[in-house]
């Protein structure tokens, strides 16, 4: 059985300074089960290089790989601690693509400061403000509230004619062809 796929995103700014909770959230995120995936390689998260210009995985050329990760994986946790317009385009892509996501900010001493997003509701959306104390709880209770609906698994068996426009659809709306299929079949939901 396929693991669920996790993307972690971060601010690439001073990321050898964060390197040791951004490690945390991660290693969280392995011990609940789940496979990680990231716009930066999951070992130098373990192994940052300090004079590295990690500036580099932000940048243009490497934006449609990162979005292509996103898609690929269930769930999205973006750690917004250092401000990055990067992940403000990250997380309304997630939230575009009906992405569970949990956007994480590192609590400080005297600030005032309101992320733009902290009033934000939504069904698959959580903000959360963490310390070095419960950065896993927040994960992990995060993560078991979209696991829990995960139990089964179903094959379809589609003609050659209506896997075309399938893939067709999944390119022209940037979304994977499960989540095109999960968007029709929520249109027939019974109404409570």
């Amino acid at each position: 059985m396929q693991k669920t796929k996790v993307f972690f995103s971060c601010s690439t700014t001073m990321f050898t300074d964060h390197a040791p909770c951004y490690r945390k959230v991660i290693q969280t995120i392995k011990d609940s089960g789940f496979d990680v995936i990231s716009n930066i390689s999951i070992e130098e998260f373990d192994n940052p290089i300090k004079h590295k210009d990690y500036s580099r995985y932000s940048d243009s050329s490497t934006y449609q790989a990162t979005i292509k990760k996103m898609l690929d994986a269930q769930i999205v946790v973006i750690d917004a601690s250092v401000h990055s317009m990067t992940l403000g385009v990250l997380l309304a892509y997630a939230r575009a693509n009906h992405k569970p996501c949990l956007l994480i900010t590192k609590e400080r001493k005297n600030d005032t400061q309101d992320m733009f997003v902290s009033g934000a509701t939504g069904s698959s959306f959580t903000y959360e403000i963490y310390s070095e104390d419960n950065i896993s709880k927040i994960i992990e209770e995060f993560l078991r509230k979209y696991t829990i609906k995960r139990t089964n698994r179903v094959n379809f068996v589609l003609d050659s004619d209506t896997l075309s426009r399938l893939d067709w659809l999944a390119f022209r709306m940037h979304t994977s062809k499960t989540e095109i299929i999960k968007r029709a079949l929520s249109k027939y939901e019974p109404e409570d």
